[in-house]
């Protein structure tokens, strides 16, 4: 398992949607930039909150913020690119 501490600007407003078992889950994008310049580059990670925090947080992660998420991080493929999913377990106003 491999745990991240993100920091960064929300790419679009968290939408909540429920699974076939019920479960609710608030889903949006982060940008977390690195380096500076001519050098600076942009990651986007999609962050999930699970249940009913995340239902009630939902209305809160609005886009262009600045949040502050610690979650569990998957990295997985999508159209032979790179697709970052981070399980969130703690999310903080930045």
């Amino acid at each position: 398992m491999q745990i991240v501490f993100l920091t960064g600007r929300i790419g679009g407003d968290a939408e909540v949607r429920s699974t076939n078992s019920g479960q609710e889950v608030a889903s949006f994008n982060l940008a977390v930039d690195q380096g500076w310049g001519e050098r600076k580059s942009t990651n986007w990670y999609r962050v999930s909150i699970w249940g009913d925090r995340g239902r009630k947080l939902a209305g809160h992660i609005l886009k262009g913020n600045k949040l502050a998420v610690t979650g569990e991080l998957e990295i997985g493929e999508y159209n032979g690119k790179p697709q970052y999913n981070v399980r969130a377990s703690e999310v903080d106003p930045w």
